[in-house]
């Protein structure tokens, strides 16, 4: 397009800038060519008429076109046997640019001729995506109501295996109560005897002996120890060993001896309640690891039902774009029809009017034709 642009500036020039004075043609030889040079007239009129069309062309810039049709006249006034070089070679970019434009109506002439004889696999290709979509739609709202379904489930699965957790904590409460008094029991016995008793006995308590006596005497009134044993029990134990006497050791001595019973009792409680413990422990464990379960299994389904809602959402989208193709098939075929139509006049139009006056200023010559010579009819031979 730069070589079309310069000559085009080129052509623009004034004339004596374009053709040297030595170029100028002889006159015609025939008698109907005048002296000097040839024009057409009413010539602007024409021109201006294929300027317009050139306005139309898609494929070159419009400084371009603009200058082609400002130089039409120059261009074309002028008839064949007179046009300078550069004419010449404008009006070529001319035919270029006009062809352009003629073979883009044809095109569109072409693809309104496809789509109209592709109407009918359009409609069948519309009406199967129609029913396809259809299809898929059934299928997600059946996919839906199953989702739906195994979240309900999943729900109420949740609310049996909580309510067991629940009834098995319960009974391991309850069945536990027991165990852990005596648990309970066994701990404070030990910490007494190791903390306050001993210590006391053995006359090595580090802080006050009072209290430890006291710790002591408060753990046999729970134990029920004999009211005459916790009377002597303060006196025995606030003496120094080598200073109790023989009543002395037998109270402290006794005081052992209950001591070591009731953690006996206490271990042989606890270890005949061991294996019911256990199982009440288990229960709760597997009832917990059900509900658990129970509860992801919950959080699964949700999810698949708000996935399921999902598709169904984007079926029903598809199901309407189907649908709205199919409805509109029928006016997107008018419009087509009418399209084709218009670009067929349209293509009438420009061959009839632009492309056949620009053929015709091109083809201006100032030699007249010669008139055609009629035959002579054929000779009818005499017959004998």
């Amino acid at each position: 397009q730069l070589h079309f642009y310069l000559v085009l500036c080129s052509f623009s020039c004034p004339r004596s800038a374009m053709a040297p004075k030595q170029l100028k043609r002889p006159a015609a030889a025939t008698e109907s060519a005048p002296a000097k040079k040839g024009k057409t007239a009413g010539i602007g009129k024409k021109c201006k008429e294929i300027a317009d069309a050139l306005k139309s062309a898609k494929a070159y810039p419009d400084h371009v076109v603009k200058m082609l049709g400002e130089n039409l006249a120059h261009s074309l006034g002028d008839v064949k046997e007179d046009r300078h070089e550069f004419q010449v070679k404008v009006n070529g970019m001319v035919a270029e640019v006009l062809g352009s434009v003629e073979a883009g109506i044809q095109e569109d002439i072409a693809a309104a001729q496809a789509k109209v004889a592709a109407s009918d696999t359009e409609k069948a290709a519309r009406e199967g995506a129609l029913e396809a979509a259809k299809t898929t739609l059934e299928t997600k709202q059946a996919e839906l109501a199953a989702a739906d379904k195994a979240l309900e489930e999943a729900e109420a699965e949740v609310t049996a295996t909580t309510k067991a957790l629940k009834a098995a904590e319960k009974d391991q409460k309850a069945g536990d109560a027991d165990v852990l008094a005596n648990e309970e029991k066994k701990t404070k016995l030990q910490k007494v005897v190791a903390e306050s008793f001993q210590p006391a006995k053995e006359g090595t308590v580090a802080g006050s002996l009072k209290t430890a006596i006291a710790e002591v005497a408060k753990l046999g009134k729970e134990n029920h120890f004999d009211a005459a044993l916790l009377s002597s029990l303060p006196s025995a134990l606030g003496k120094e060993p080598s200073a109790r006497g023989s009543f002395d050791e037998t109270v402290v001595n006794q005081i052992a001896n209950e001591f070591k019973e009731i953690e006996t009792k206490l271990n042989t409680l606890l270890t005949e309640a061991a294996p019911a413990k256990e199982a009440r422990q288990a229960k709760v464990t597997e009832a917990a690891a059900t509900a658990a379960a129970a509860a992801t299994k919950k959080a699964s389904c949700e999810e698949a039902a708000k996935a399921a809602k999902s598709a169904e959402k984007e079926a029903i989208a598809a199901q309407k774009e189907a649908q709205k193709a199919v409805k509109s098939l029928g006016p997107e075929m008018k419009e087509v029809a009418s399209s084709l139509a218009e670009a067929t006049e349209s293509l009438a139009e420009f061959q009839e009017g632009p492309m056949a006056v620009f053929k015709e200023l091109l083809e201006k010559s100032k030699v007249v034709p010669e008139p055609a010579v009629e035959e002579a009819p054929a000779a009818v031979e005499a017959t004998a």
